[in-house]
């Protein structure tokens, strides 16, 4: 059966709906009824609080005429003069006091004379008497037209502006028989009481309408008198709703607004013309006098959903739950990383299928995590593991030995002059080599020494291409150096027979670097980098060799590294110098140019030879920004020296190999002669037979760009490198200088100068002009002369020197000249 239909069949005996219908029917007819109640109970609430306040004015008026008629008040009030009055007075105030103290909320009482003038007054308090005269008082006016009845006002307190009720009762007696209208009644004044209405506090505190309602007084303008929250006491009620509730009172209903910002209800009932009740309830209050029969209802509701529940949920687990249950459990093996989850669910629906699609799903992954693994922890070209294998092999490798005590060497492989390979036959055929090495050096060693994929036995020697053309092989378990020095001299042996790429011999070297453990490294980090150094020290040591690393290595590598860093702010803060020294023609004896030569002195490290930072800022691509400041500095400096003694200098530069490898050696150059001006003319470009053996073509290109620029070209140190004379006459050169050590040697014997006699017969008949470096005394300026030589240049002629020293030189020559 499908799923679907065993969905439709479970909906049909739910009752959830009707019931919760019929549970809301009942609720609105609890909150109507609530309402009603709610509603009653204010009513009820409202007439208790008016009757209170009725009996409140019959206790004040009843009082007022005990008190109008003492006999003392009277024999007072009666008595004309005032100087008789006066010794009565305090008696008075005696009795009015001590009907104060029954009385604690009558806080003054009055005797007035018939016009409204105080005769005397009793207080409880300190409260200032501001009114001694209400002859112009609005109640005073009402109570005066009545000499017999009682007069009650609810009103401010004109003393202190709170809230009293104000009873005033005419004191009315007959006159004595002695008097022309004996027998007849007589006003002689006013008793006035004046009553703090402290019992309406204390129904505003106390009275509640409901759980959380409230009660509060209002005077006629709608300013709230009395209210549980004395904060809100002297404000005003919002004068639409107070307007509203006026209504009310006459229509005897009942205002909805909102009260401290909730729903709420409000009833009123008017105690006088100047006092209103109100009483207010929130909307929340219908629910809480629901809850005891809603409860009932909820009850009943819930067991019958509970009921209903526990029937489907059966039904629901047998043919649902479960199944989806089993299929969630495996996803949750699969994401712990168990992609094999047997799934046993056989239902013939929708989940079936889902189960089985699970399954598939489930192997399909499990196969891309093996290839995603192997991709991420072998190399791709070779199938050899990656750094990221190797590094973690050899941790593992480093703390077996540890725990064991044993040593474990590294060796750091790396192929020489693999760049030449790719850059000339082209990547494809350099990607076959690295295949082609990988396979000759699993072969090639022993059995355990060759890779296993992967290696779970850790005594099992392992190689890695770390990058580009860098092995590494791990040999675990070694015991001095000697068992890392056979597998090294293996793999040099293994490198002499020649590499067949694209059906050509094809012959490489590797140099090796060595280090052991504990002894040179504690970890797998340690290690490899100093096995790196040590390679690296085999580099410069004539490639093809294997090196074991030494501290030494290590600090000359810091060294070099240090030095790195200072010639880089070094060619950021212009802290190189440059100078020169002379070069002189033989036919006319004027100094024709000058050799520029780089000067570095460092505040720490003192004077640093060319020698050793020049590799350094070729190695770290520095070179070219030093070349193309010294090409600046140098033009500059000769424009200047031009203009100045008008007569044109010469210079020349070296230019380091690396400009011959790609580098837009034309483009610095001709960048730097439009920015400065300088005739390229007088711009000698000098390299080195090494620079041009590294890449013959590219030197022979690079120089014909620069020559046809305008600028001079020559050889330099002619003859201390692998001369060739089929070079020599491709190469587009100037200028030819012999090395110095050829003109040193022209002192001990004839064939020093035969051999310096024929370099400068050769160089004339290619067309060159010939330069002689290390010219140290006279006599070799007379020899080369003889020799027909051009120019010389040595300390016999001058040291090198800074740019200040040579501009002297420059003046000195010109007024010998003049």
């Amino acid at each position: 059966m499908p799923l679907q239909n065993k969905i439709l069949l479970l909906l049909v005996p739910l009752i959830v709906l009707p019931i919760l219908a019929l549970g809301w029917t009942a609720y609105a007819l609890l909150m109507d009824d609530a309402r009603d109640r709610t509603q009653d109970q204010v009513t009820t609430l409202l007439g208790q609080i008016r009757l209170h306040n009725n009996a409140q004015l019959q206790t004040a008026r009843a009082n007022a005429s005990l008190f109008a008629h003492t006999e003392l008040v009277k024999k007072y009030v009666t008595t004309y003069s005032a100087r008789k009055r006066e010794p009565m007075k305090q008696g008075v105030l005696d009795l009015l006091f001590n009907y104060q103290l029954a009385y604690p909320e009558y806080s003054e009482i009055r005797i007035l004379d018939p016009d409204g003038k105080e005769l005397l007054r009793s207080v409880i308090g300190d409260i200032e008497n501001l009114t001694t005269d209400e002859s112009s008082s609005a109640w005073f006016g009402e109570a005066s037209k009545s000499d017999a009845a009682t007069y009650t006002a609810f009103m401010n307190n004109p003393d202190n502006n709170r809230p009293v009720l104000l009873t005033s009762k005419p004191l009315m007696f007959i006159k004595g028989k002695n008097t022309r209208d004996a027998g007849k009644r007589k006003l002689y004044g006013y008793l006035v009481l004046t009553i703090e209405l402290g019992y309406l506090a204390r129904q505003s505190k106390d009275l509640k309408v409901g759980q959380n309602g409230d009660v509060f007084f209002t005077d006629s303008s709608g300013k709230i008198l009395f209210h549980p929250d004395n904060s809100r006491i002297g404000t005003l009620v919002a004068p639409a709703l107070f307007a509203r509730l006026g209504k009310a009172i006459k229509q005897g209903t009942q205002v909805d607004a909102s009260y401290m910002n909730e729903t709420a209800h409000y009833q009123a009932t008017r105690l006088d013309d100047w006092l209103h009740a109100v009483a207010v309830y929130r909307e929340n209050e219908f629910t809480g006098k629901s809850i005891s029969l809603g409860r009932s209802v909820t009850v009943i509701a819930c067991v019958a959903i509970l009921l209903t529940i526990t029937f489907l949920f059966g039904v629901l687990r047998t043919l649902l739950v479960k199944p989806i249950q089993k299929l969630s459990q495996a996803a949750k093996e699969i994401g712990r990383g168990k992609l094999l989850v047997p799934i046993s669910v056989d239902s013939r629906d929708e989940i079936g299928e889902l189960a089985g699609t699970f399954k598939e799903m489930s192997e399909n992954l499990n196969h891309y995590h093996e290839q995603v693994h192997y991709i991420a922890y072998h190399d791709s070209l070779t199938g050899l593991p990656n750094r990221l294998m190797f590094k973690d092999y050899l941790k593992r490798a480093t703390a077996e030995a540890r725990r064991n005590e044993q040593e474990l060497s590294i060796l750091f492989l790396d192929l020489d002059n693999f760049k030449r390979i790719n850059d000339s036959l082209g990547h494809i055929a350099g990607d076959k080599l690295l295949e082609a090495f990988a396979d000759r050096l699993q072969s090639c060693l022993r059995e355990t020494d060759i890779l296993s994929h992967s290696p779970q036995d850790s005594s099992e020697s392992v190689m890695a291409r770390l990058a580009g053309d860098e092995f590494t092989i791990l040999l675990p378990r070694t015991t001095g150096p000697v068992s890392a020095e056979k597998v090294a001299r293996r793999v040099l042996e293994l490198m002499t027979t020649p590499f067949i790429i694209n059906k050509q011999e094809l012959y490489i070297s590797t140099s090796i670097g060595i280090a052991l453990f504990p002894a040179d490294g504690a970890n797998a980090d340690d290690l490899m980098k100093n096995a790196d150094i040590a390679m690296y020290h085999a580099k410069k040591s004539g490639r093809n060799n294997y090196q074991y690393f030494s501290q030494t290595l290590n600090d000359e590598l810091l060294n070099k590294l240090k030095i790195e860093s200072k010639l880089r702010h070094a060619v950021q803060n212009n802290e190189l110098e440059v100078y020169y020294q002379p070069q002189m023609s033989l036919t006319s004896g004027q100094i024709e140019g000058a050799e520029c030569l780089l000067r570095w002195k460092d505040e720490e490290l003192g004077m640093i030879s060319p020698d050793v930072f020049i590799p350094i800022a070729e190695e770290y691509g520095l070179i070219i920004d030093i070349t193309e400041w010294l090409i600046r500095d140098i033009c500059v400096r000769a424009q200047q020296w031009r203009k100045k003694f008008e007569h044109p200098i010469t210079m020349a530069i070296n230019i380091s190999a690396v400009h011959f490898c790609g580098n837009d050696l034309k483009g610095l150059i001709n960048r730097t002669i439009h920015a400065t001006g300088f005739d390229p003319e007088f711009l000698e470009v000098e390299l080195t037979e090494t620079s041009i053996l590294q890449d013959p073509e590219m030197a022979i290109e690079t120089l014909q760009k620069i020559q046809s620029m305008g600028l001079q070209t020559s050889l330099d140190d002619f003859g201390t490198g692998y001369s060739s004379l089929n070079y020599l006459m491709q190469l587009p050169l100037d200028k030819l200088k012999i090395d110095r050590s050829f003109i040193m040697n022209m002192d001990k014997g004839e064939k020093g100068t035969a051999i310096v006699s024929a370099i400068i017969a050769m160089a004339h008949s290619l067309g060159l002009e010939v330069i002689a470096e290390g010219v140290e005394d006279g006599e070799h300026i007379q020899l080369l002369r003889k020799m027909k030589c051009d120019i010389v240049q040595g300390y016999f002629i001058a040291r090198p020197m800074p740019a200040a020293d040579f501009e002297q030189l420059l003046a000195s020559h010109s007024r010998h000249t003049a």
